[in-house]
């Protein structure tokens, strides 16, 4: 009988982390996602400052969102167009 109710236990409480394992793992996935937009958002208006404070909270500016597209990328245009605006 007590090696039964200690493999229930047992049982029990590993599921109980395993649970808590996941939601952890799943809120986390949520907030870099979130990040990762917020980051887009302020490459893509430019936002300089915003883009810092990101960066420096722990925003990583290679991550992708979920279009598989980086701060870069709108960076990278905004670049181009002030490029030519600044040559015409």
């Amino acid at each position: 009988m007590r090696s039964f109710v200690t493999g229930w236990v047992q049982s029990e409480y590993g599921g109980r982390v395993k649970q808590l394992e996941s939601d952890i793992t799943f809120h986390i996935g949520k907030q870099e996602a979130e990040l990762t937009l917020r980051v887009n958002s302020a490459a893509f208006y430019g936002d300089l400052n915003q883009l810092k404070n990101l960066i420096g909270a722990g925003a990583d500016p290679k991550n992708t969102d979920y279009d598989g597209r980086s701060p870069l990328v709108p960076a990278k245009c905004l670049l181009s167009i002030c490029h030519r605006q600044a040559v015409n």
